[in-house]
């Protein structure tokens, strides 16, 4: 038996692999859209919130330096783009009919509703960071102004390292974690219509 036989039996002997229950596929999908629109329901009532706090400060402190004006408006500024950058995400993830879908159609809002989030996380919310720790700095530099250079550095020091924990893990664990679900549901919903199509 030469080797083309052997590929040949191998090939027919070869089982073919269950194919996934489409509508257990299509309920964890989902299950995945309601996880992101309840997370962008309290990201958008924490920012609210946080809004809200802020001008209550700014109301019952009555900054005299206008650094501290300009931060708090940096600070607004940020949630306030990145309210608006979300927008486009909540309304797909909102959109009526998509349960009904055929699944190429589905995996086609899927894929829409990855890029906007992958546009979210990588480009806006680098402009948020950005822009809300240069409020803060700018915040911080009246009512640090008076302390000891020790205890201002401590200060700075301390709100630094908690932005740079929070950019270089929590934002990139929330990224993987949030990449690998969708991309789960969407490899699956890739090979259903392989296997459809093939």
């Amino acid at each position: 038996m030469n080797a083309d036989d052997k590929f040949q039996q191998l090939w027919r002997s070869k089982k073919a692999a269950p194919a996934p229950d489409i509508k257990a596929l299509l309920e964890k999908a989902a299950s995945v859209k309601r996880a992101v629109k309840r997370k962008l329901i309290l990201t958008y009532a924490l920012l609210t919130a946080t809004i809200v706090w802020a001008c209550w400060i700014v109301a019952r402190s009555h900054p005299k330096m206008v650094t501290t004006w300009i931060g708090v408006a940096l600070a607004i500024l940020a949630i306030l783009l990145y309210i608006a950058s979300s927008v486009g995400l909540i309304k797909q993830l909102y959109s009526k009919g998509q349960e009904v879908a055929p699944v190429q159609q589905y995996l086609q809002n899927m894929l829409q509703i990855r890029e906007k989030q992958r546009r979210l996380q990588r480009g806006i919310l680098n402009a948020y960071f950005i822009l809300l720790f240069s409020g803060l700095a700018l915040y911080m530099i009246e009512y640090t102004r008076y302390l000891p250079a020790g205890t201002t550095l401590v200060i700075y020091g301390a709100v630094a390292v908690w932005g740079l924990i929070n950019w270089f893990y929590f934002r990139k664990k929330a990224i993987a974690k949030q990449e690998a679900a969708f991309g789960a549901v969407i490899g699956k919903l890739e090979s259903v219509i392989a296997d459809t199509e093939g």
